[in-house]
C-alpha cells in the first residue's frame, strides 16, 4: 500500500482523501477511486481517466516526467480509436494495472490550464474480464438499464457498454489488454455508478 500511495499521491499528485493501513482512496475529478490490499492475490486491472481534448500531448508530457509511457505500436504512443473518434496513450502504475488516459473529441471538453491531475474529468472506463461476454452484457443491460455503446465494439470475446461519460469494457476471461499482453483476469471490483440521482452498485468477485 505504501508504493501505491507513493505512485498516486507523489507521482501523479493526486489529493489522498482518506486512508488507514489497509486501503485509501482519492478523487479524480468527479469520481473516487478506492484501493483496498488483498492477500496472497496480484490483481491487475484496466481503467482510464478522461481528459479534455486539447491537453493529450500535455498529458503524455507531464505522465513521462514520472512513469514511463507504454508504446501503443512501434511508430507511435497514442492509440487512435477512429470509430469513437477518441485518442489515448496507457501506462502502468506500481502494481502492473494497465492506466489510460483518454480524449473523446465528440464530448468538446477543453481546458485553458496547464495539465495537471485537476484537469482530469473524471474515470471513464473500467475493465470487466467475464467467461461469458455477450451473457454478461445483456444481465448487465436487464439488471441495470445500461446498453452497449452505441459506437460499438459487440462481439462474442469483447463488447463495450455505456455512453460518452462512462463504460464498461466487457472482456473475456483469457484475452490480453491493449497495449501490452497482460491476460484479462477476474479480480475483485466494485463500482458506484452515479447519474440522474440514481446509483447502481455492480459488485466482481474472484
Amino acid at each position: 500500500m505504501d508504493g501505491t500511495k507513493h505512485f498516486y499521491n507523489r507521482l501523479l499528485e493526486f489529493p489522498i482523501n482518506n486512508e488507514n493501513d489497509n486501503s485509501f482512496n482519492f478523487t479524480a475529478g468527479e469520481s473516487v477511486i478506492f484501493f483496498h490490499e488483498i492477500k496472497n492475490q496480484k490483481p491487475v486491472y484496466h481503467f482510464a481517466f478522461h481528459i479534455p481534448s486539447n491537453k493529450l500531448q500535455e498529458a503524455i508530457n507531464w505522465v513521462s516526467e514520472r512513469t514511463p509511457i507504454l508504446p501503443y505500436s512501434e511508430e507511435s504512443l497514442v492509440a487512435e480509436f477512429k470509430n469513437w473518434n477518441a485518442q489515448s496513450f496507457y501506462f502502468h502504475d506500481n502494481n502492473s494495472n494497465i492506466l489510460e488516459f483518454i480524449t473523446h473529441h465528440d464530448r468538446q471538453i477543453f481546458s485553458g490550464n496547464l495539465f495537471s491531475m485537476f484537469c482530469i474529468n473524471h474515470l471513464i472506463e473500467i475493465g470487466l474480464p467475464v467467461k461469458d461476454v455477450l451473457e454478461t452484457c445483456n444481465k448487465i443491460k436487464e439488471d441495470f438499464g445500461i446498453d452497449f455503446y452505441k459506437k460499438g465494439p459487440v462481439t462474442e470475446n469483447f463488447a463495450v457498454m455505456g455512453d460518452d461519460d462512462g463504460m464498461l469494457i466487457v472482456t473475456k476471461e483469457g484475452n490480453t489488454w491493449l497495449p501490452v499482453n497482460q491476460t484479462t483476469e477476474k479480480f475483485r471490483l466494485e463500482m458506484i455508478l452515479e447519474a440522474d440521482s440514481k446509483a447502481i452498485n455492480i459488485k466482481v468477485t474472484k
